[in-house]
């Protein structure tokens, strides 16, 4: 296996392995999941009231039943239902709102 120029002359000699692998493990991380549910937000042209799964944190991968409150743009502001929250979390999410760029 040849890596391209550019990964090569990267660093190390053995840096470009590193890179290699650190761009594949970050490559589908909880953070890019969730942009990339925004941008799939925005491009389907879903409107405000609409009900959609996003991903809930960073520390898991639970996705969670969502409401479109506002679409700006690129920008989307969504707010959990509160039917859709176990009632031990109701008081830490309830309020929680998620701007996606």
């Amino acid at each position: 296996y040849c890596p391209p120029y550019t990964l090569f002359h990267h660093g190390t000699e053995c840096g470009w392995q590193n890179l290699l692998k650190e761009r594949l493990l970050n490559k589908y991380t909880t953070s890019d999941q969730f942009n990339h549910r925004g941008t799939e937000i925005t491009y389907h042209k879903l409107s405000e009231g609409e009900r959609v799964e996003t991903i809930h944190d960073d520390e898991s991968s639970v996705l969670c039943p969502a409401i479109i409150k506002k679409v700006r743009g690129r920008r989307v502001l969504l707010e959990y239902s509160r039917d859709d929250i176990e009632k031990s979390d109701l008081i830490k999410m309830e309020n929680m709102w998620r701007d996606m760029n």
